[in-house]
């Protein structure tokens, strides 16, 4: 799971141009650009941060398998799980 940017156009008058029409936010999740929008000036705020699974002791990886919906039957170890929410995310 990526990290998601929220973008703000530094100009309350100003906005960003979407394919469609112009938007004054928008959410996204390139850090790249992310970097970019806010060296220009731009306010980007991360809204939802990827979890890093090499903190997370094993109780708590099978709890965030469960809760996305990820099987983990029979795996026990820490590098198990890890692989395998990492290949499903």
């Amino acid at each position: 799971m990526a990290a998601v940017y929220h973008v703000v156009h530094k100009s309350e008058n100003g906005g960003f141009w979407d394919g469609t029409k112009v938007v004054r936010e928008f959410d996204t999740e390139n850090e790249e650009a992310a970097k970019w929008f806010e060296k220009d000036g731009h306010s980007v705020t991360v809204v939802s941060a990827a979890p890093d699974f090499s903190t997370m002791k094993v109780e708590e990886l099978k709890a965030y398998a469960a809760e996305h919906g990820i099987d983990v039957t029979g795996l026990k170890s820490k590098a198990q799980l890890k692989a395998k929410i990492e290949s499903a995310e």
